[in-house]
C-alpha cells in the first residue's frame, strides 16, 4: 500500500529557487505534491502522477521573521491567483505556486531585470549572512579550543570539541567556501549585465549536501557525546543545557507565533520581546531555586563508590570526625576515570577541609597536560567582578619530587597544595598535610598511584 505522505530532506539554498521548480514537477510526475516546507525537510502528500508547473516566486516583503498571512501577502497571492495560479505554502521570501502544464497563465515575474532587483536584495544578503555566520561560529568554537583547556579532556563533549572539531570545521570551511564563491559568480554576472543564470538540478542537490551534510554529521556527534555524558553525569549535563535548550525552544516557539499567529511585520517585535522576558524569568527562579538547598542537603556525607581509588580518612582519628563530604565523577575517551571528592573535618573544634581532584589518563602525554593546566589555573586564580581571588604561586620542588619518586611535581608556597604526576595519573591534592611525612606519602601513593 503507497504511503499517504512522506518527509524528504530538503536543504536547498534559497537561490536555487530555479532548480527547486525543476524538482517539484518530477516529484508531481511521480505522484507527490509539495504541502509544507522547512529549511531542512519537506513534507509531500500522495496525488495522481500529474504534469504540473511550478513557479517559486521572491516576495520582498517575506522574510525569517516576517509572519505568512500578513495582508500584503494575502492580497500578492490573490493576484497570483487570478492569473491562474494556486498558492501552496512559503519559506521566508519564497512563495510556492503550481499550475497545469497545459494552461497558457502569465509569469508571476515578467520584468527579469526587477527579479534581480529583488533577488539581490533579499536572496542573496541572506543567503551570504547565513553562510558566513556560519563559518564563524564553526572558526570561533574552533579558537576557543585552543590551547588545549585540560578541562575539555574531562568530558566527551570537551574532547569532541578538541579532536574532532578542527576536522570538521575543515570541511565546513571547503563546503562554505564553495557556495560562497557561487553566489559572488551570479552577483558579479549579473553587475556585469548578464540574466540570472537557471542553475542546474544536480548543481543544486550538490550544494545543498556540501552545507548540510557537514551540519548533520556535527549535530549526529554532539548528541551522541551529549548522551555519553548524561550518563556519567546527568544532572551536570542537564545544567550545561538548560539555557540553550531554553533557547531554542523559546526561538521556535516564537518563530511560530510570529509566522503563523502575526498579522503585520511589528508583531515580530512584541513576540521577540516577551520572549526574553519568558527565558529572563525562567533563569531567575531557576537559580533561585538552586540556591535554596536544604541543611541537610549541605551536611550529607557520600561515599566514594569501591571501585574508585582514594584515601580513606575515615579510618584514622587523627583527623578528626567527618561531618560532610562530596563526591563528583567523570570521563571521557581520554581521561577514562576521574573526580573530586571533597570532606570537611572537625580538628579540635576547628573545620577542617580536604580535596583530592584524581585523573588517570589513557597517556603520559594526556596527564602532563594536566598537570600543567592544574599549575596554570591554580596560578590565575578565579575572576570575580574584575579581580582575581584564590590566586597560588605553585613551585617545582625537585627535592621532593625525588623524594615521592614521581615525574612531575609542584606544591604550593603555602605548603597546603600539591599537584603530582606519575605516568599516567595525576591527583590534585590540598589540605593542612604535612606532604613531607613518609607515612602520609606512601599512602597517597599505594592508594591513588596504584594502577590495580
Amino acid at each position: 500500500m503507497k504511503r499517504k505522505s512522506k518527509w524528504v530532506f530538503w536543504g536547498f539554498l534559497s537561490l536555487d529557487y530555479k532548480a527547486i521548480e525543476k524538482y517539484l514537477e518530477e516529484m508531481a510526475a511521480k505522484g507527490w505534491m509539495l504541502e509544507k516546507i522547512n529549511r531542512v525537510f519537506a513534507k509531500f502528500i500522495a496525488v495522481e502522477p500529474r504534469k504540473l508547473k511550478f513557479c517559486i516566486d521572491v516576495f520582498k516583503k517575506g522574510g525569517p521573521l516576517a509572519p505568512e498571512n500578513t495582508e500584503d501577502a494575502k492580497v500578492y497571492r490573490e493576484l497570483c491567483k487570478e492569473s491562474g495560479w494556486h498558492f501552496i505554502t512559503s519559506l521566508d521570501y519564497l512563495q510556492y505556486f503550481y499550475a497545469d502544464k497545459n494552461d497558457d497563465i502569465t509569469p508571476i515575474q515578467t520584468d527579469e531585470v526587477l527579479e534581480q532587483k529583488i533577488v539581490a536584495s533579499t536572496l542573496w544578503k541572506n543567503e551570504l549572512m547565513g553562510l558566513m555566520l556560519f563559518m564563524f561560529i564553526a572558526g570561533l568554537t574552533t579558537v576557543l579550543h585552543f590551547p588545549i583547556n585540560y578541562k575539555n579532556l574531562l568530558s566527551y563533549v570537551g574532547v569532541f570539541g578538541t579532536y574532532l572539531f578542527p576536522v570538521l570545521f575543515l570541511v565546513i570551511f571547503i563546503s562554505s567556501s564553495y557556495n560562497l564563491s557561487w553566489i559572488f559568480r551570479m552577483r558579479r554576472s549579473v553587475k556585469n549585465g548578464y540574466s540570472l543564470r537557471v542553475p542546474t538540478l544536480k548543481a543544486a542537490r550538490r550544494r545543498a549536501l556540501a552545507i548540510n551534510i557537514p551540519a548533520l554529521i556535527i549535530t549526529m556527534i554532539f548528541v551522541i557525546v551529549i548522551l555519553l555524558d548524561a550518563i556519567v553525569k546527568p544532572q551536570a549535563v542537564m545544567d550545561a543545557m538548560f539555557a540553550p535548550l531554553l533557547g531554542v525552544c523559546v526561538g521556535l516557539g516564537v518563530r511560530y507565533m510570529i509566522k503563523k499567529k502575526g498579522k503585520e511585520k511589528k508583531d515580530s517585535v512584541l513576540y521577540i520581546t516577551l520572549a526574553f522576558l519568558i527565558i529572563v524569568a525562567v533563569i531567575a527562579f531557576t537559580n533561585n531555586s538552586n540556591i535554596n538547598f536544604s541543611e541537610d542537603e549541605y551536611n550529607k556525607i557520600v561515599i566514594i563508590p569501591s571501585d574508585y581509588p582514594k584515601m580513606d580518612f575515615g579510618q584514622s582519628e587523627e583527623v578528626g570526625q567527618l561531618i560532610r563530604s562530596g563526591f563528583n565523577p567523570g570521563r571521557s575517551p581520554v581521561v577514562p576515570k576521574h573526580y573530586n571528592y571533597w570532606e570537611n573535618r572537625l580538628i579540635d573544634g576547628e573545620v577542617v577541609g580536604f580535596t583530592v581532584n584524581f585523573y588517570q589518563s589513557n597517556s603520559a602525554n594526556i596527564a602532563r597536560t594536566i598537570f600543567k593546566g592544574i599549575n596554570k589555573e591554580l596560578e590565575k586564580g578565579i575572576k570575580w567582578k574584575g579581580s582575581y581571588y584564590l590566586v597560588k604561586v605553585m613551585r617545582s620542588d625537585e627535592t621532593l619530587r625525588k623524594y615521592w619518586d614521581v615525574d612531575n611535581l609542584s606544591i604550593s608556597e603555602e605548603r597546603d597544595e600539591i599537584v603530582i604526576q606519575k605516568g599516567e595519573i595525576v591527583v590534585h591534592f590540598h589540605g593542612k598535610v604535612d606532604f613531607e611525612n613518609s607515612k602520609i606519602r606512601d599512602s597517597i601513593m599505594e592508594r591513588l598511584f596504584n594502577d590495580e
